[in-house]
C-alpha cells in the first residue's frame, strides 16, 4: 500500500471541507425554504456547521466569522463549490501547508488556506483572498 505525503493528505482534507462547506451551504437554502421560525432556523445551520468546523478546524475563537456566524452563498453563487475551486499550488513548512486555490464562477478569486497539523491531523487554520483591488492578502472568514 502507497502512504500519501503530508501534502496530499492535506489536499484531500481541504477537497472534503470545500464539499461539506458545499453541502452545509444548499442544505442552509433548504432550511430556509421550510415554515419554522428565525431562531429555530438559525439553531438547525449553526448546529450543522459547528459540527463540520469541529472536524476540519482548528480549535481557536472565530468572533466575527464562521461558525459563530451564520452566512451562505446561493446557487450559483455559493462561497463554496467544488466544482469550481481548483487547487492550483501547495507550500509545506514543517506542520503547516498553505494551500493555494482559485475559482472562476462567480467570480475569478484566489484562496490561501492554511492548514495545521495537530495530533496527527490536518486542521484548517485559516483562509486568505486576494485583493486585486488592494494588490494584497485578506484573512477572510472560513
Amino acid at each position: 500500500m502507497v502512504e500519501m505525503d503530508n501534502t496530499e493528505i492535506a489536499k484531500n482534507r481541504l477537497s472534503d471541507f470545500i464539499k461539506e462547506m458545499n453541502a452545509w451551504e444548499i442544505e442552509c437554502g433548504r432550511i430556509e425554504d421550510k415554515n419554522i421560525d428565525e431562531v429555530e432556523q438559525f439553531e438547525l445551520q449553526k448546529n450543522m456547521l459547528e459540527d463540520i468546523f469541529a472536524r476540519y478546524c482548528t480549535d481557536k475563537k472565530r468572533i466575527n466569522g464562521r461558525p459563530n456566524t451564520i452566512s451562505y452563498g446561493e446557487e450559483g453563487s455559493f462561497d463554496y463549490d467544488p466544482k469550481e475551486e481548483k487547487i492550483i499550488d501547495t507550500n509545506e513548512e514543517k506542520d503547516k501547508i498553505l494551500i493555494t486555490t482559485q475559482r472562476e464562477v462567480p467570480m475569478k478569486e484566489q484562496f490561501v488556506y492554511t492548514l495545521i497539523r495537530k495530533g496527527g491531523v490536518w486542521l484548517l487554520d485559516s483562509k486568505k483572498r486576494y485583493s486585486t483591488w488592494k494588490k494584497k492578502w485578506e484573512v477572510v472568514s472560513l
